[in-house]
């Protein structure tokens, strides 16, 4: 619905009441999400990026299906 809204930021200054839904694992310089309890609202367009100060280091766009 091209509505931007932060869901989780790391480090973690999220609410907490999101903290039941997800998960943040370093390892080796990669960061993986876990996503728990995922409901058909969660269907759509996500952008990961990744930010050094103020510059975006790397972006991703990647679309979730919920089946």
């Amino acid at each position: 619905n091209n509505q931007d809204k932060d869901i989780m930021m790391y480090p973690d200054i999220s609410p907490a009441s999101e903290h039941q839904r997800w998960s943040v694992r370093k390892d080796a310089g990669n960061v993986t999400l876990g996503l728990k309890d995922i409901r058909l609202s969660d269907d759509g367009l996500y952008d990961c990026q990744v930010y050094k100060d103020q510059d975006c280091l790397h972006e991703t766009r990647f679309n979730l299906k919920v089946k």
